[in-house]
């Protein structure tokens, strides 16, 4: 299994997933279609999978022009409101691309509908990897605009944190990691780091460091990381214990109202 980072919008990433032996290849959110199409001639792959973790402009604002771009493409996703969707999925959900096996995971709360891509290959040493969306960053977590913090903690933890040891996130960048499952506190430069890599290159998360709160975690976000966020139950009790998680579930306030781009370092869109 190869993976392609792709740049997208001013911050955000698609990820091209290929399949060695078949070379079929899926992609994970293709909000700019031509910019897809471009590099499946280029490794002279057969797309025929759109993943799509939820159904924000900026995530599915690609994929009604891609399926033009790409007749026959399988949409899959959680969310009606995402476009060109084909196929609905649901917690646990499997689905073939190519020799490798895609699980989807439900983990609501950014979206009401966000799913997670797990991504294995059977019968090989090959570590797997997982691919968040706006659940997880390199640092910290996604807004809460449909959901509460109970949901992101059950998201983290009993979804995302039980994951097998040898899983690996997704790619990382020097401008900012995207998808992500594994973090540190030591920021490191991606300068060396090709854009096509393979779940091998990444830390595992047997190998993950130890708790930390997801409060301090989400101002390291703002820095180039080589790691993502560590999931520990200490971490996200601390999490919880934050005023701005519980301000999302106090009685009587707007649960799902997003707050200001930069009025909490813990929460990304």
């Amino acid at each position: 299994m190869k993976v392609e980072s792709l740049p997208a919008l001013t911050d955000n990433y698609m990820y091209l997933i290929i399949d060695d032996d078949t070379k079929e290849a899926a992609i994970v959110d293709p909000v700019q279609p031509q910019k897809v199409v471009e590099t499946v001639r280029k490794y002279g792959v057969k797309l025929t999978t759109v993943l799509t973790t939820h159904h924000h402009w900026d995530h599915a604002g690609g994929n009604e022009k891609l399926v033009k771009l790409e007749p026959g493409l399988k949409v899959y996703g959680g969310d009606d409101r995402i476009g060109a969707l084909t196929h609905r999925v649901t917690h646990l959900s499997t689905l073939q691309v190519g020799s490798l096996n895609v699980k989807c995971l439900s983990t609501p709360c950014h979206t009401s509908g966000h799913i997670c891509y797990f991504v294995s290959k059977p019968n090989s040493s090959e570590p797997p990897a997982v691919f968040t969306g706006d659940t997880l960053f390199v640092a910290g977590c996604g807004k809460f605009y449909e959901g509460t913090a109970d949901e992101m903690y059950k998201a983290l933890l009993e979804v995302l944190g039980r994951l097998p040891p040898d899983t690996v996130g997704s790619a990382p960048s020097a401008a900012r990691a995207r998808e992500c499952t594994v973090a540190t506190n030591t920021p490191s430069t991606t300068s060396s780091l090709p854009a096509t890599w393979s779940p091998a290159m990444l830390p595992s998360r047997r190998n993950w460091p130890g708790p930390r709160s997801l409060y301090r975690s989400g101002q390291l976000a703002r820095r180039p990381s080589l790691h993502l966020l560590s999931v520990s139950l200490v971490s996200v009790d601390q999490e919880r214990g934050h005023p701005e998680w519980r301000r999302s579930t106090a009685p009587g306030s707007p649960r799902c109202r997003p707050p200001s781009r930069r009025s909490s370092p813990t929460t990304r869109s």
